[in-house]
């Protein structure tokens, strides 16, 4: 081949591939304006678009305006004009795709919602090039922004729900209480002792399923979160099997805790978490059982990691689950079947909560083994930490015998209150019920409807010389509120303690308080024996400096969770 040859040859070569570039181009340049997707290429140096596809029109404007210089901060709106330039020009020196949202003003004045999304650039581009595309995502956004204010609706009809319903719940459980302890109970007739006893366990059913809901709300709106502190995890099992004992007993089953694997002593977990999944799996098995036995088997699958799985298998001897009933199990407000919900009762939120729940603990609740008529067994996995110096556990009955000596018997005993309390509470029915119960217990007790009030009485009673050691005061009243009371005093320098009341329960309801200057909170329904030995411990420390950490009914807690000792009344328990 001559050298002229070789030269038409080449010639021919490049203006092939020319020729099949630019028919690639056109076919792509065509899908992308098929798609109401804009491409472009932007030239920071000139501050222009080199290029736009046909999709360019569909904002209102001629393809070829994008082209000028500086034009398209005609296009976005002012108060994203810096957010836009700063991602341009940040997107020159990254080599990865970025996207940001941003508004567009058409020519009528009406705004749209964008995402540009960057292209990396390749090393061998200049710079200054880059290139992308536009995407219109003003449906998307007007769907989220729908999605979003439906959320924060729903959560705003939850906490008020729980609020009308917690308030009166506070009157029927507390004055359950009072009349159960009015006289002499051994005397009382049996059909009195029974009818107390028949309301406030319709009472504290209501309340487990206003908890239920709480908890599921709170885990879709993202707002649930775990603790991670040091716990005794042999106490904690032999805690769930004293308060699930005496129930299992009265229908006739045996319930017993063992371990399957030494387990660490002390181990770092959310405790009040672990606690609701074990108590919720294990009281299910214990409702749907009516003869045999229920078994929690508890062991480590992982004894040599650092992060430990700690595994509890609820086994039982009940009725056992069909293919088709175990499917439904894990659905919010699904039972079984609808003949497990009317004979057993419940809202079938459970176990759709104890496996989120264990899913932010880093575990899992899944049906490990069932068969009809030959019961079922639920596996609970969750993420522990073993204590540095944790020692290994290889039966619970020496942490029995430790554990419930005499720390029991001095629990049991009431506490006995000395000195002056003054009740900022709006609803008569709870005002009658906190003299009462707070004066039974040796308190000096003055009562006022409002935060104005409560003030007065305050400064009246400091004139005297005979000022209050304690304030219990409710958030939410007429004239002025709790929140605004308490600001108030810490404000005027006053250093006495304080307990909010609120019948909110939602996540961060208790860090409120703490934050307008609260010492410690009690969600209502209201625990009174809890209540009334958080205000011995805030009038024992009344006139020192010494402060004590919040005592707190409840941190951000199911208010549902039962008591740790075995002695307590679940049924006025709000922990």
């Amino acid at each position: 081949m001559s050298a002229v040859q070789r030269i038409l040859a080449e010639q021919q070569r490049v203006a092939d591939a020319e020729l099949l570039a630019s028919h690639q181009a056109t076919r792509m340049r065509a899908i992308i304006d098929g798609t109401g997707v804009l491409a472009w290429e932007f030239d920071l140096v000139a501050d222009r678009f080199t290029y736009v596809s046909a999709e360019g029109t569909g904002f209102g404007r001629p393809a070829e305006s994008w082209l000028e210089p500086g034009f398209w901060r005609t296009l976005v709106h002012a108060d994203d004009l810096d957010a836009v330039e700063a991602f341009l020009r940040i997107g020159a020196f990254v080599a990865e795709h970025r996207r940001l949202e941003f508004r567009v003003v058409a020519p009528g004045g009406a705004s749209r919602w964008l995402a540009m999304v960057v292209s990396p650039r390749a090393p061998a581009h200049a710079a200054a090039m880059l290139s992308g595309v536009l995407i219109d995502v003003s449906e998307a956004r007007r769907l989220r922004d729908a999605a979003e204010a439906a959320s924060r609706a729903k959560s705003e009809f939850v906490a008020n729900m729980s609020h009308e319903i917690r308030t009166p719940l506070t009157a029927i459980l507390g004055y359950a209480e009072l009349l159960r302890e009015d006289g002499d109970a051994a005397a009382a007739p049996v059909a009195r002792l029974q009818t107390i006893d028949t309301i406030r366990t319709a009472g504290q059913y209501l309340l487990n399923v206003i908890n239920d809901i709480l908890d599921l709300s709170k885990i879709e709106a993202g707002r649930m979160t775990v603790e991670t502190i040091t716990v005794d995890l042999p106490a904690l099992l032999i805690d769930c099997e004293n308060l699930l004992g005496p129930r299992a007993a009265a229908k006739g089953l045996t319930f017993s805790v063992a371990l399957a694997s030494p387990l660490p002593r002390h181990a770092i977990t959310d405790p009040t978490r672990l606690r609701q999944i074990l108590l919720n799996l294990a009281g299910n098995a214990i409702k749907f059982t009516t003869t045999g036995r229920v078994t929690v088997r508890a062991s480590v699958v992982n004894p040599d990691d650092t992060v430990q799985t700690l595994r509890l298998d609820v086994e039982d001897t009940g009725p056992g689950l069909t293919a088709e009933q175990a499917s439904h199990l894990f659905q919010a407000f699904s039972q079984a079947d609808s003949s497990v919900t009317r004979l057993h009762g419940g809202t079938g939120l459970g176990l759709t909560i104890s496996r989120r729940l264990a899913g932010l603990m880093g575990g899992n609740v899944q049906l490990h083994r069932t068969a009809p008529h030959a019961g079922s067994t639920f596996r609970i996995e969750v993420e522990v930490i073993p204590a540095a110096d944790a020692d290994l556990v290889e039966s619970l009955r020496p942490t029995w015998t430790r554990d419930t000596s005499a720390p029991a018997a001095v629990a049991a005993a009431p506490t006995r209150l000395s000195g002056r309390v003054l009740v900022a509470e709006d609803n008569p029915v709870n005002q009658r019920l906190l003299e009462v119960f707070l004066g039974k217990a040796g308190a000096e007790v003055a009562v006022t409807s409002d935060g104005a009030q409560a003030l007065a009485r305050l400064d009246a009673a400091a004139a005297e010389g005979a000022p209050f050691d304690l304030l219990v005061t409710d958030v939410q009243m007429p004239v002025m509120d709790g929140y605004t009371l308490v600001r108030t005093l810490r404000a005027q320098g006053c250093v006495m303690p304080v307990i909010a009341l609120t019948a909110n329960a939602m996540a961060g309801d208790r860090q409120l308080c703490l934050d307008a200057g609260c010492d410690d909170y009690a969600p209502k329904p209201i625990d009174l024996p809890g209540l009334v030995a958080m205000c011995g411990l805030w009038i024992d420390r009344a006139h020192s400096a010494a402060r004590p950490a919040p005592l707190a009914l409840v941190p951000d807690a199911p208010a549902h969770q039962p008591p740790s000792r075995p002695d307590a009344d679940p049924l006025l328990q709000t922990a």
